[in-house]
């Protein structure tokens, strides 16, 4: 699917327009959602913004909060392979 980058930004929602494979115009709405992270269990905001990011890459809702998603990484590049502390 072609995406167009025609956006509408309100303050907590974000409309994207794409082209769907029979040609037509859909609209994809997203709104600020507050997830829980598995790793830490603390709640954080998954604004419009970040979702439309996701969606434009083909990429799943994320499931851990920045803080232990640059935890993982920083382990990963440092070969660590012990559970992470908090």
């Amino acid at each position: 699917m072609v995406e167009h980058c025609l956006r509408m930004t309100g303050v907590r929602s974000s409309i994207l327009l794409r082209s769907t494979k029979k040609g037509k115009m859909e609209k994809v709405k997203f709104k600020d959602k507050v997830i829980r992270c598995q790793q830490c269990g603390q709640n954080f905001a998954w604004t419009a913004d970040e979702q439309q990011f996701y969606f434009q890459r083909g990429l799943e809702e994320p499931t851990y909060c920045r803080v232990c998603r640059a935890a993982f990484k920083t382990a990963k590049k440092d070969k660590f392979r012990g559970k992470i502390d908090q």
